[in-house]
This record gives C-alpha cells, sequence and structure tokens, in this order.
C-alpha cells in the first residue's frame, strides 16, 4: 500500500523539492545531501532516490556513558530497513569509525551522522535519534 502511494505521488510529478516539507505515505520527505533526524521507529522518503529508511533498533549502545571514563569510545550500532528495493533491505550503521557508518545502497551512501542522547549511567532505555544523510554514489 505504502509502495502504491509513493509511487501514485512520484507519477503525479510531486518529485519537485518544495519549500516546505511535505509527507509521502506518512513518511516526511528529505532531499539528498540534506541531514535529516530520525526517532527510534521513524521514518523518512528519501526524494530521488525513492526509497524510505526506517529506523527500527538500536541493537547495540556500548558507547561511554556520560559522566564516566572509559579506554574506548564505544559503539552504537543502528538498524534500518529500506523500503522501496524489492525485497525490503536492512542495513546497519555504527557510531565509531573503528566499523561501517556509510552503506551503499543501489547508486546512493546512507551514513550515519551522529546518535542521540549520548548513553546515561543511570538511564535504562533512551529515546534514541539518528541523524543521518544520503548522498548520491
Amino acid at each position: 500500500m505504502r509502495l502504491a502511494l509513493v509511487a501514485a505521488w512520484v507519477l503525479a510529478g510531486c518529485a519537485g523539492s518544495p519549500a516546505v516539507t511535505p509527507e509521502v505515505a506518512g513518511a516526511p520527505l528529505v532531499g539528498l545531501g540534506q541531514e535529516f533526524t530520525l526517532a527510534l521507529g521513524g521514518e523518512a522518503y528519501v526524494d530521488v532516490a525513492h526509497f524510505i529508511l526506517i529506523f527500527d533498533a538500536v541493537p547495540e549502545d556500548s558507547r561511554c556513558a556520560e559522566g564516566t571514563r572509559c579506554i574506548w569510545e564505544g559503539n552504537a550500532r543502528i538498524s534500518l530497513t529500506v523500503r522501496g528495493a524489492v525485497p525490503d533491505s536492512r542495513i546497519e550503521l555504527n557510531t565509531s569509525a573503528r566499523f561501517a557508518q556509510k552503506r551503499d545502497f543501489e547508486g546512493y551512501v546512507v551514513e550515519l551522522r551522529r546518535l542521540e542522547p549520548v548513553r546515561s549511567a543511570n538511564a535504562q532505555s533512551p529515546p534514541y535519534a539518528a541523524t543521518l544523510l544520503v548522498s548520491p554514489k
């Protein structure tokens, strides 16, 4: 259903970049080269690339907690679903430069710029928000 709505929107000639960010099938529209932030569970339609990114999970967060001393900075790994590919694809991105912070996907690069909040020594499960960037390969 969502793909049908996206296809109808694109075929209707609405692929331009208006001043106000519209929504496509409930997902906000973001442009290439434009940083955007997704809350955990959120999604965004990437204009021109014609796919939807969904922020599914944070399967790992070993980053050094605020107010503590650590041997290394740690890493947080996020899981995204890319809808628009057949079948849907899943990619994982990391906060640490020791691991993949970018992934190529069908001629585009999806990059994790930052993950907030920084872990707190007291927090159980923070309300994560990932800042992403999609650019042409």
